[in-house]
């Protein structure tokens, strides 16, 4: 779909520098999964048309594809969870912090009623 086979990763910051780690997940074959989009209800919820958003989603993947065959790398912010980084072949998100806690309580609650 893009202009190189990416990988997953992990983006990590630490003392002001930021990396991308690869980053494999056991029983997953460290390929992105891919989504069908339904572009009726993408238009409908944005308040366009199907055809108008299909488009853009065409340009928009066309735009990430050709700057990651260029350079080698990408970013792109994805609002309401956080920043997609593609460097060197590997795809990583850093997710925006209210995510972050959000996902920590979910998990700790879950943690609490297993026991």
């Amino acid at each position: 779909m893009l202009g190189k086979n990416i990988r997953s990763g992990i983006y990590a910051r630490s003392a002001g520098v930021s990396s991308i780690l690869e980053y494999t997940n056991f029983g997953v074959n460290g390929e992105i999964p891919l989504e069908k989009m339904n572009a009726s209800l993408v238009a409908v919820q944005a308040g366009l048309g199907k055809d108008t958003v299909a488009i853009a989603i065409q340009r928009i993947v066309k735009h990430l594809s050709e700057r990651i065959y260029a350079k080698n790398e990408c970013a792109l912010e994805i609002p309401n969870v956080g920043r997609l980084f593609i460097r060197k072949g590997i795809a990583a998100v850093r997710f925006n912090s209210e995510l972050n806690e959000t996902a920590k309580r979910v998990q700790s609650a879950r943690s609490r009623s297993s026991k």
